[in-house]
């Protein structure tokens, strides 16, 4: 219930109240018009009998003062069950109005809960994805270094290959020119041996 229904429903009590007060109001003055006709009508002479001495019973006139106070403490009466009727639903209205509230900050209460235990867990999560980057991290940073050491000791490795494929190759050339030496000698004790064998 809002603000706007409890003026609603203050509003709609007065305008009861103020019914009730006009309808007091009229019925008083009808009243008190009736208690001035009633005390401005002759007095009622007794009737007598034929005992001199017998006389009708008089009925006991009510005042017009008794009237107006019986409708007067009417008038309190309602009035005080409204007050009373009007604070009823004031403090209705009031509790119902906490209670709601009430909900409301409880629902505020358990969504923020949840809400703190969703952030808790995004952020373990996050803290948990920040070490694997770490851990991965210092992983490639060993691979790195690794690759490096590979790729240098591969270059040292081509680099004895380079060296001893030359080296082969001034091998192979020392051999081609000591075998062709080689032949060269046989060759001139070949003719050695036969300019000698001529002679002998």
């Amino acid at each position: 219930m809002d603000k706007d229904s409890i003026m609603d429903s203050e509003d709609r009590i007065e305008r009861t109240v103020d019914i009730y007060v006009s309808a007091e109001t009229v019925r008083d003055m009808k009243h008190k018009k009736k208690t001035e006709d009633f005390n401005t009508e002759e007095p009622r002479t007794p009737r007598h009998t034929e005992d001199f001495n017998t006389e009708e019973p008089r009925t006991p006139r009510h005042t017009g003062s008794d009237g107006v106070t019986i409708s007067r403490a009417a008038g309190v009466c309602l009035g005080l069950m409204c007050v009373l009727l009007m604070t009823a639903v004031i403090v209705l209205c009031f509790i119902f109005i906490q209670e709601r509230q009430l909900t409301k900050f409880t629902n505020i209460t358990e969504e923020r809960d949840q809400l703190l235990t969703k952030i808790t867990n995004i952020t373990q999560e996050r803290d948990q994805l920040l070490t694997k980057i770490t851990n991965i991290t210092q992983e490639r940073g060993q691979l790195l270094t690794n690759n490096t050491n590979l790729t240098e000791e591969r270059q040292q490795l081509l680099t004895k290959i380079t060296n001893l494929t030359q080296e082969r190759e001034q091998l192979l050339t020392n051999n081609r020119s000591l075998t062709e030496e080689r032949e060269q000698l046989k060759s001139e004790r070949n003719d050695l041996q036969k300019f000698v064998g001529k002679f002998l």
